[in-house]
């Protein structure tokens, strides 16, 4: 399971950080910030998923909008990718203009309607998690290159050619290492040596580090490059699934090498389908309530849905999809199989069913999608419904 998303609240107001970390806390790792100042500073030191703004830092100043002017200044940065939902307790249509529009922030709260719509405050988190996620595994994690390898002069090599070419890149010389790094940071490719000097007794060799099971689970596409001239574990480590191409070191072609690297990033651009129900809290409904269903396709990994089966469409072609939902004693509207077209530049899309529970307990909602007639995916969500 993924960390916890960031979320960052700016608020000048005591009772409000006191508030929001309470409503939050248990989804959501949450740094707080009073100020200008420590807002700035917080920014600077760590990347958030969601920045939470309050409108007005300064209470006892009625025109005061630091909030949205640090949003502003904020925006300038190329390497900004935080989701940002303002919260305020003056609302007023020249701050929702200026923040919905100018700034494109996700959302505009009321501060004194919040208790209203708690459940769409939270749902709106969420999926601003999910966006943020997916473009900062698209901008940093999906272009760094793990290289496990204990030679330290093919670890030299490797690493010229790979930052030569753009790539940030780690360097362990251990397995056990390499499987610690990958339960905490994004890696677009591993690069690995089967041949790995002991380091003690908990020492993961290079074949036994491609059937891993956090390697699996990480998802990390494979090039190995390895001085084993023997035949078995590289027919092992092919045999695994997880290896896209084997160099050998007697014979190591430069060109070829860079190309395969390239050839990685280039089929990188998949998307995933991801699926919640837009307000409801966690896995709760209520009956005779109705609920949006959505349904997400999106780059990069989900930071709720961990396991769910992925829906790979393949870049650079146009997808036209075949979308159908259905639910054990439950009312779903559109009840017919709807389309939706993708191309490789497709934006974060979402796709809306209404939802109507009838009968309390724990139901099941299907997604089944096709694509010229062929099975993709289908995905299960199990919800719990409540009565009033």
């Amino acid at each position: 399971m993924h960390s916890q998303p960031k979320v960052l609240v700016v608020d000048d107001q005591e009772n409000w950080r006191q508030v929001l970390p309470g409503i939050l806390s248990s989804d959501f790792e949450i740094k707080l910030a009073s100020n200008l100042m420590d807002a700035e500073a917080s920014l600077r030191e760590r990347d958030f998923h969601v920045l939470i703004l309050d409108i007005r830092l300064v209470d006892l100043d009625p025109g005061n909008e630091q909030g949205l002017n640090l949003l502003e200044s904020i925006r300038e940065r190329d390497d900004f990718d935080t989701e940002v939902i303002v919260l305020t307790g003056y609302p007023s249509y020249k701050t929702a203009k200026r923040s919905l529009g100018e700034l494109k922030v996700s959302d505009y709260f009321e501060k004194k309607t919040l208790s209203e719509n708690l459940d769409r405050f939270r749902s709106v988190i969420w999926e601003c998690a999910e966006r943020a996620y997916s473009k900062k595994r698209i901008l940093s994690g999906c272009y760094k290159v793990l290289v496990v390898e204990d030679d330290p002069e093919w670890r030299g090599i490797l690493v010229d050619l790979l930052e030569r070419d753009g790539y940030t890149v780690k360097c362990v010389n251990t397995g056990r290492t390499a499987l610690d790094l990958l339960k905490s940071e994004q890696f677009g490719l591993a690069i690995v040596d089967l041949k790995l000097s002991a380091s003690g007794g908990d020492s993961v060799e290079g074949v036994e580090f491609l059937e891993h099971p956090e390697l699996l689970e990480s998802q990390v596409e494979v090039i190995v490059v390895t001085g084993i001239a023997y035949a078995e574990p590289i027919w092992k480590a092919i045999r695994s699934n997880r290896v896209f191409k084997i160099f050998m070191k007697q014979n190591f072609d430069i060109v070829e090498f860079r190309e395969a690297v390239e050839e990685v990033y280039a089929k990188s651009n998949t998307r995933y389908l991801v699926a919640w129900i837009r307000n409801a809290s966690g896995r709760s409904m209520k009956t005779a309530r109705q609920y949006n269903l959505m349904i997400q396709v999106q780059s990069g990994r989900s930071l709720r849905h961990h396991s769910v089966p992925f829906l790979i469409l393949p870049s650079g072609t146009t997808e036209r999809l075949k979308v159908h939902v259905f639910a054990e004693d439950m009312e779903i509207q559109p009840n017919r199989i709807q389309f939706v077209e993708f191309n490789s530049h497709t934006p974060v899309f979402t796709l809306p069913f209404v939802v109507t529970p009838t009968e309390i307990g724990d139901k099941q909602i299907k997604i089944d999608m096709y694509s010229s007639n062929s099975w993709l995916v289908d995905l299960n969500l199990g919800i719990y419904l409540v009565a009033e």
